[in-house]
């Protein structure tokens, strides 16, 4: 929050919004102000959620159900007489993201040129990216190493469910066209059977490297158990 804001009316509002949003879960409110805190400039508020609630439900937060949080925060600072709203980013016209806290206490601590500055940020951005990948990763090997697929992800099954209609309505049109009297739109229809019937598979990059790995495994197999044949037959060959 800006600096000056009403330190009682800030608290009141943030245990107002976790009320309403927290329901259910066991929560725990931090707050950081000018009164408590002098190396604080600007209230704010840390939530420690557990987040499994008391009926064992893991807490799980969709983009809409972030923005509805923002937005019912701004109601409640609203409420309580401080002005706020809910606005998003790149409705401000910031397109980058902001930085850690860490760097932001970083760039504080110390003056910095704007290369340097930028470097933060970039290493901030390539600290994030191998964290994502590490992820991809362990998940990837957990998959592998159990027997288990990655189940598609909610992005991956409306894909798919685009896909099918799409090799639907191009089936439909191929074979009109083979059907043609004419010889270049039964051409034309051979080719779409031929391009649709070559698509990969609907996959995230996760469920492709797992796939590749399972039919590198069985390629793997097989040639042993070729191999085995092989000795086996040779052994079984009557000696002269």
């Amino acid at each position: 929050m800006p600096a000056g804001t009403d330190e009682e009316k800030f608290k009141t509002a943030c245990g107002q919004w976790a009320k309403d949003m927290l329901d259910g879960y066991d929560y725990l409110l931090a707050f950081h102000l000018p009164g408590n805190d002098t190396k604080t400039t600007q209230p704010h508020c840390h939530v420690l959620l557990r987040t499994k609630n008391r009926e064992g439900k893991r807490i799980h937060l969709a983009n809409d159900e972030l923005a509805a949080m923002r937005e019912h925060f701004a109601a409640c600072l609203l409420k309580c007489g401080i002005e706020a709203n809910a606005t998003r980013r790149w409705s401000r016209g910031k397109t980058q993201q902001g930085i850690s806290q860490a760097e932001h206490h970083v760039l504080n601590n110390r003056r910095m040129s704007e290369q340097d500055r930028a470097r933060v940020y970039a290493i901030a951005k390539k600290r994030e990216l191998l964290k994502r990948q590490q992820a991809q990763v362990e998940k990837v090997h957990s998959a592998f190493r159990d027997g288990k697929v990655i189940p598609d992800s909610p992005s991956i099954q409306k894909t798919k469910k685009t896909r099918k209609t799409v090799v639907y309505l191009a089936e439909q049109a191929s074979r009109k066209l083979i059907d043609s009297p004419y010889a270049e739109e039964q051409q034309l229809g051979r080719k779409m059977q031929n391009y649709y019937s070559k698509l990969e598979p609907v996959e995230s990059a996760e469920q492709k490297t797992l796939r590749q790995l399972n039919e590198a495994k069985q390629q793997q197999i097989k040639r042993m158990q070729a191999m085995r044949k092989r000795l086996k037959k040779g052994s079984q060959k009557p000696e002269r």
